[in-house]
């Protein structure tokens, strides 16, 4: 029988719940609190779909099976495509590729509502670590149920902090979408983002660095209408460390890449990226397909490719692009430039 979920509670992998009628698998092990609900806590819980809610579905040897192996291929359904309720009004896959600015007025308004009521639930004390004035992360303690809270140095004017929020509000339901398939479907692709909180690094995360004998994964969040990447590791503060804007950035709640190295390798590059109009990477007489991490907040927006780099004694996840002529890592409180790197390719 399936426990309904309560506050106080320590929940570990291969726990579910009952929740306002449905049924929710762990995702991360934590012990629960008022504002931790699966409703809120997208990177804790998992929605299971209706068609699996049976009480004896779920198991811990469930979440242990192997990469992309969870029941049988025939029987999974296709994974669920963009969009998401807003109060009265359906976001399509559609609204979500336009910029904020070009939604009709109707669902503006029912945007600027939802996020106004998400802020408000938030507790006071958790609110003090938002920089509400600096408005790249205003309402994501809100979204995120507070366990991000990213402050930057700039002033924004309230369209650019609209334009971030809706930005935001678009990751966090497509990676919560992505992560339910997963952890209820497996995946047949060789890498996927999925959504996790703190320093417990998900089964399959793909190792792509090493600092001090330490793995480090890559990791990427949403920051200021883009998609930057960075590395994550139990060794950090929050479990996850972002570099944008020439410094690092840590952060408790971000997507991890994780995958099959099998279907996957890594393709030395230096210097600048040749990418024809396809997508592909050329290095020498290979032509191979990049794995695609981010984006900048440009238009149209610049692509952002997984990468990693030697730097002191390490190797460390990090960035680049067609633009950037180099790799770029977070370390030591900044963002390091290195010329001679390697890209993560498709197989």
């Amino acid at each position: 029988m399936v426990a309904y979920w309560e506050p106080g509670v320590q929940y570990n992998l291969g726990d579910s719940v009952k929740y306002e009628g449905h049924t929710y698998n762990i995702i991360q092990a934590h012990r629960s609190q008022s504002d931790w609900a699966p409703t809120v806590a997208f990177a804790l819980w998992g929605r299971v779909p209706e068609q699996e809610c049976k009480d004896e579905h779920w198991s811990k040897t469930d979440t242990e099976k192997p990469y992309g192996n969870y029941g049988s291929e025939q029987n999974k359904p296709p994974p669920p495509q963009g969009g998401y309720q807003m109060g009265d009004h359906q976001i399509t896959h559609e609204d979500q590729q336009k910029p904020y600015s070009a939604l009709p007025e109707e669902k503006k308004q029912a945007v600027d509502e939802e996020h106004k009521r998400w802020y408000e639930n938030i507790p006071e004390d958790k609110k003090k670590d938002l920089e509400i004035g600096g408005g790249v992360a205003l309402a994501l303690g809100a979204l995120g149920a507070g366990f991000f809270a990213y402050k930057h140095h700039e002033k924004k004017s309230e369209e650019e902090q609209k334009e971030a929020l809706w930005a935001l509000q678009n990751w966090l339901q497509d990676s919560k979408r992505r992560t339910d398939y997963f952890r209820a479907n497996g995946s047949n692709e060789p890498c996927t983002w999925i959504l996790n909180v703190g320093r417990n690094m998900p089964d399959h995360a793909i190792e792509c660095g090493f600092e001090d004998g330490k793995p480090l994964y890559t990791v990427r969040v949403c920051m200021d209408g883009g998609i930057q990447l960075g590395k994550g590791s139990p060794v950090f503060k929050k479990g996850g460390v972002i570099g944008y804007k020439q410094e690092e950035n840590h952060v408790d709640q971000y997507e991890i890449l994780v995958g099959d190295m099998r279907r996957l390798k890594w393709v030395g590059v230096s210097g600048a990226m040749n990418i024809d109009e396809s997508g592909y990477l050329h290095v020498g007489d290979s032509r191979v397909k990049p794995v695609e991490g981010g984006r900048e907040n440009d238009n149209p927006p610049t692509i952002l490719y997984v990468a990693k780099a030697s730097h002191k004694g390490a190797v460390h996840p990090g960035k680049t692009s067609r633009t950037l002529k180099a790799a770029y890592i977070p370390y030591g409180g900044k963002e390091k430039k290195v010329e001679d790197y390697e890209v993560l390719c498709y197989a």
